[in-house]
């Protein structure tokens, strides 16, 4: 049977940016308008409060990704941060631009990468600041790797990232076109813009 979800009957938006679901079973749905939850039968929604310091940063809810140790990750338009499922509460990752101070982090994609010598890592495609990698235990970045893929890349305006079967990491740019990138070397082994 056939159900249709909108903002009649349980949707805080009908402009949804991703749909996800989770290893407990969870459907999660980013949307213009918050972050939303559904367990099947209700919505449970999240949203920006500004009286709130562990509040989603932002009600622009672009992506959400769960990692290999159960981290749950949301990107939005102001930053990336870690949502806690028990408490119900967000925490900002720091992903200040020393050569931008003042710039806003609009975190487009978020993914987790094997194959580097260094371990499983997050890679988070951001608009206008390239692609953040990041320690997934500390959750900090790294800012040595992340500035020789920038060397790599043909442009920091980044717009998704995916690593198939064979390793390799794709990376779409915002104005069209990709490169692909060898998750040690850092290098890209192809990229095209128009």
């Amino acid at each position: 049977m056939n159900r249709l979800y909108n903002t009649d009957n349980g949707l805080s938006n009908s402009l949804i940016n991703n749909i996800y679901q989770d290893s407990d079973g969870f459907v999660w749905i980013s949307t213009e308008d918050g972050l939303l939850q559904f367990n099947g039968m209700d919505f449970r929604t999240w949203h920006y409060n500004r009286d709130e310091a562990n509040s989603l940063a932002s009600n622009l809810v672009l992506e959400v990704y769960e990692d290999s140790r159960g981290t749950f990750w949301v990107g939005t338009s102001k930053g990336l941060q870690v949502f806690d499922r028990k408490s119900g509460s967000f925490s900002t990752v720091d992903l200040k631009d020393p050569t931008s101070p003042g710039s806003i982090l609009h975190v487009s994609s978020i993914t987790e990468v094997s194959g580097a010598e260094s371990g499983p890592e997050l890679w988070v495609a951001s608009s206008e600041h390239g692609v953040y990698i990041i320690d997934i235990a500390t959750r900090t970045v790294k800012p040595e790797r992340r500035l020789k893929l920038s060397r790599s890349l043909l442009s920091s305006f980044t717009d998704h990232i995916f690593q198939d079967s064979s390793g390799r990491i794709w990376i779409g740019y915002e104005t069209g076109g990709l490169a692909v990138v060898d998750a040690n070397s850092l290098n890209s082994t192809a990229g095209v813009l128009p």
